[in-house]
């Protein structure tokens, strides 16, 4: 029983929540629904597991849906393509294989760094937000004579709107994860919470710079912003279960 309730939260993340959203935010226009589809996509985050011990949560349970999300995002990202119709630069089988390169290297490094070095990493976690936020200004850099400042010229206002859409999108995702049914022990909560909230978003960045507009870039790069700016009002969500 718990296997499939946490395979169909694997399913409902990564295929039936970024698509059902993608449509919603269709109005706003193709971007924008791809930037909102992407991130949605994303697995859980790398680093979940210790935040997840540091804030009392279920370190095995944070493991298992980081390798689950991570391990079916080449497969669920493709049928999510096909499915909505979002325009990439390469096929939709290319990026099936270069989704799979680039998740399951960097993913099998992570799982031997915690496997045999897990109190550095533990002592590390605090400066990782710092750390992933200084590593994203480093990539606005070289996009200086890209398409990215003229998307931002063009029209600041809808930049500015969805960086509200994110951040209030990223507190619903708190609270649903928070409250998932099902799950009432405070530990597995967190976890959940974590899961949903979240998102391996460096990755989606990567993908986005390769694979989509500078506007879609741009755009996620907004929510990766949003979700480390938002980890402290979390964390007092948290305290407050």
């Amino acid at each position: 029983r718990q296997a499939r309730r946490i395979a169909f939260l694997v399913l409902v993340l990564l295929l039936l929540v970024p698509f059902l959203l993608y449509w919603a935010a269709r109005p706003l226009g193709e971007d924008f629904a791809t930037a909102v589809a992407l991130m949605m996509a994303l697995p859980a985050g790398m680093t979940i597991a210790p935040r997840a011990d540091i804030l009392g949560g279920n370190t095995a349970l944070a493991l298992l849906f980081t390798a689950l999300t991570h391990l079916l995002l080449p497969f669920t990202l493709a049928l999510l393509f096909l499915a909505t119709g979002i325009r990439a630069q390469v096929s939709v089988p290319d990026l099936f294989l270069s989704v799979a390169g680039i998740v399951l290297l960097p993913f099998a490094a992570a799982q031997l760094a915690r496997r045999f070095f897990p109190a550095p990493l533990r002592r590390l976690q605090p400066g990782l937000t710092a750390f992933n936020v200084l590593v994203i200004s480093f990539l606005i850099v070289p996009l200086a004579a890209s398409g990215v400042p003229a998307v931002v010229l063009a029209d600041p206002g809808r930049l500015l709107f969805a960086l509200i859409f994110w951040a209030l999108l990223a507190f619903v995702l708190m609270l649903v994860g928070l409250h998932v049914p099902g799950y009432q022990d405070k530990a597995e909560r967190v976890t959940l919470g974590l899961v949903f909230y979240h998102r391996n978003t460096a990755l989606g960045i990567v993908i986005a710079s390769l694979y989509l507009s500078p506007a879609v870039f741009l755009l996620c790069m907004g929510f990766q912003l949003i979700l480390n700016a938002l980890m402290v009002p979390f964390t007092w969500l948290i305290d407050r279960l």
